[in-house]
């Protein structure tokens, strides 16, 4: 039932020119925080695709993310320095990342974790977004979808 019903909430979108498929989940936030998933496929093999992590600041100013700090309960995990990519538009300003997963035990906390608190840290201020437990079964789902579809930690 959880297998069907992590498959049944993806959306894929092709690139035609490189023939992959993005995998990501259909509720995923466009314009908010928030931690995601996503994962490339080919023919419905995610093989030979990482899994992808999505990490986005949205807010009304400006930090310029340089790293981030994950509280999951009472383990604290450390991204180190992150090229953030950043964009704006009336009046708001969004700062992400998106890079492949190393980690997937780190993941996998912040997955079953009963509290997960990510701390996006700028030149001179951070921000703290509580992670949705919403968001956290996101994540479960993707990480289970990958798998199905061939994914290898």
């Amino acid at each position: 039932m959880a297998l069907e019903r992590a498959i049944g909430n993806m959306k894929k979108s092709t690139d035609e020119i490189k023939g992959i498929t993005w995998v990501s989940h259909r509720s995923t936030p466009v314009l908010a925080k928030y931690a995601s998933f996503y994962f490339g496929s080919n023919k419905d093999s995610a093989a030979n695709y990482p899994l992808r992590l999505k990490l986005q600041y949205y807010g009304d100013d400006w930090l310029f993310v340089r790293s981030v700090t994950v509280k999951a309960d009472d383990k604290v995990y450390e991204l180190g320095r992150l090229d953030f990519e950043r964009d704006h538009s009336s009046g708001s300003v969004w700062e992400w990342i998106d890079m492949p997963v190393k980690d997937h035990a780190m993941l996998n906390h912040w997955m079953t974790a009963k509290r997960v608190v990510i701390r996006f840290n700028g030149d001179k201020y951070y921000d703290d977004f509580t992670l949705p437990h919403g968001q956290q079964a996101q994540l479960r789902e993707v990480y289970q979808a990958w798998k199905i579809m061939g994914g290898k930690p």
